[in-house]
């Protein structure tokens, strides 16, 4: 039986919704590659608790598609000459062994790749943020490590176990450092 082909990787921009929106965390994992910048922006689907880590699920791979449906996170473009060794590290990191046969999806890999549309967003104040007031910008491709589904563990925490779900859609240490590194003002 063939497997499933997806659209191979051209974009040089990368989204991330989990502890690398830390730059503590971002900058041991990429070292001297450092991004051209860094934009706050949402995708569509919802994060889960996988072990310690955090996972990026789309809409598609839901049987029950209830409550919030926006991931937020950060858009961050790199020299497109760079782009194989970013995917390298974040590959290595999120439990993705094939990342480079893009369009084959391993059981046993925790993540994959995934070429995306991600919007950037824009708003006035942290109170904004907090209340939802932002204005989406038009979408980015990017690419997003992407939870797989047919991962025995990561099918148990979306099929059978659904409580490891994130319900706010967001990694609040990393959003917050985030905002502090755009100039919004925490209380």
């Amino acid at each position: 039986m063939a497997k499933k082909k997806l659209k191979p990787i051209l974009a040089n921009k990368i989204f991330i919704y989990d502890e690398l929106l830390v730059a503590a965390n971002r900058n041991v994992l990429w070292k001297k590659l450092q991004p051209i910048s860094e934009t706050i922006a949402i995708i569509e689907g919802k994060l889960y608790q996988f072990k310690n880590d955090i996972i990026y699920l789309r809409l598609d791979d839901m049987e029950r598609n209830r409550g919030a449906n926006t991931v937020f996170g950060a858009i961050y473009e790199f020299k497109p000459e760079e782009m194989v060794a970013v995917l390298d590290n974040i590959a290595s990191y999120k439990g993705c062994s094939q990342h480079r046969t893009y369009g084959v999806i391993r059981k046993n890999d925790i993540t994959f790749p995934l070429s995306i549309v991600a919007h950037p967003i824009t708003f006035n104040s942290v109170e904004d943020f907090k209340a939802y007031n932002y204005k989406i910008q038009q979408g980015q491709q990017c690419i997003v490590f992407c939870g797989n589904i047919k991962h025995s563990q990561v099918h148990s925490i979306v099929k059978v176990r659904r409580h490891f779900r994130i319900m706010q859609n967001f990694y609040i240490k990393g959003i917050v450092d985030l905002l502090q590194r755009k100039g919004y003002k925490l209380e």
